[in-house]
């Protein structure tokens, strides 16, 4: 399986998705969608928590981005901060496991809820998630970049 892979070699320098050295482990996601306001319409039940569904729209104004789209926007942030973060984590999470806010400036604001507790117990922080619209506004491309704050003292499990 790839993604055992992917977990056991977190020690490993070659492993492209996961920096470590003696300091500091961090993990970068990267995720390209489809703007397709018609299947985030679609998904939003499914993808976005109750408290993301409240606050969509506030990109229409100022961007011109429509609800549907705002939801693949927010899809493709999550996967970026999940891809970001299975190589330090590895364990499953869910979509209703993290809150994800479009800013109009191009960042987000990441809020991690996972029902295990594993970013709190391993001190896991999204330092970084961004996004942009390419090729004349057809795609979103989102990044993020996850890391492991140093003063968190790990505990096995």
């Amino acid at each position: 399986d790839d993604d055992d892979d992917v977990c056991s070699s977190n020690n490993s320098a070659s492993n492209n998705n996961n920096i470590n050295n003696s300091r500091e482990r961090i993990g970068i996601g990267v995720d390209i969608e489809y703007i397709d306001g018609v299947r985030g319409e679609r998904i939003k039940r499914r993808i976005l928590t109750e408290n993301e569904r409240s606050e969509l729209g506030g990109l229409v104004d100022e961007l011109g981005i429509s609800i549907g789209e705002e939801v693949m926007l927010r899809f493709s942030l999550k996967e970026s901060v999940y891809k970001a973060m299975h190589p330090i984590l590895c364990e499953y999470v869910g979509f209703q496991e993290a809150e994800i806010k479009p800013l109009p400036d191009g960042t987000a604001k990441v809020i991690l809820n996972l029902k295990s507790g594993s970013h709190e117990r391993l001190g896991i922080v999204v330092r970084n998630a961004s996004w942009r619209r390419l090729e004349g506004g057809k795609f979103f491309l989102t990044t993020a970049l996850v890391g492991v704050d140093s003063n968190t003292i790990m505990v096995a499990s």
